[in-house]
């Protein structure tokens, strides 16, 4: 191997760490989601049904959206994707309050699922244009674009299953909700 190719890997290598904390990042946000909302709304099946169909439905547009934005510079959209979501999740505790005490005094169905579409949906679709992009860039770089497509989501499919236990198991009772969104910030 020839010491462009090895620079090479070692480069390509930041985007599976990219791919690994975006799932890490995406499940956590979705957690911390759902402990945030409870206090107004509590933590019924109305709740997590909409944070489900806001984090689905978020994921499924930003997938198409990234499959689009891939096909032009996906270097620079990838890095304001990034942006924008550290950016969002710095602001997440401050406006989803406002969002979700302005939805109380409607029925809790409603409610629940505004709250959840405006707060949740956004981040979402931003985390699912990471995974398209990533892949695109892989792709420019690997001929082999399945082992790429299946890499990538495998890693970031694992990032999502360990933030979701040390999300759940540890990190929200040992330190609250609000303390868990701020170190989600530093690792993302």
């Amino acid at each position: 191997m020839t010491k462009a190719n090895t620079i090479n890997s070692d480069f390509l290598f930041i985007y599976y760490i990219i791919s690994f904390l975006e799932g890490s990042a995406l499940m956590a946000t979705e957690i911390v989601a759902a402990k945030l909302i409870a206090p107004y709304f509590g933590m019924s099946i109305y709740v997590w049904t909409a944070v489900l169909a806001a984090t689905l439905g978020g994921l499924a547009l930003g997938y198409y959206a990234g499959g689009i934005l891939s096909q032009k510079m996906p270097h620079k959209k990838l890095s304001l994707i990034l942006l924008f979501s550290t950016i969002y999740m710095l602001l997440l505790p401050f406006f989803g309050r406002f969002i979700m005490e302005s939805f109380m005094p409607l029925p809790i169905k409603p409610a629940v699922s505004l709250s959840m579409l405006l707060i949740l949906s956004p981040i979402m679709f931003a985390f699912g244009m990471v995974s398209p992009i990533i892949i695109a860039i892989l792709s420019l770089k690997n001929s082999n674009t399945g082992s790429s497509v299946a890499a990538v989501y495998t890693i970031s499919t694992m990032g999502g299953v360990l933030a979701t236990l040390f999300f759940n198991l540890f990190l929200i009772f040992k330190v609250g909700i609000l303390l868990s969104l701020n170190l989600l910030l530093i690792f993302f």
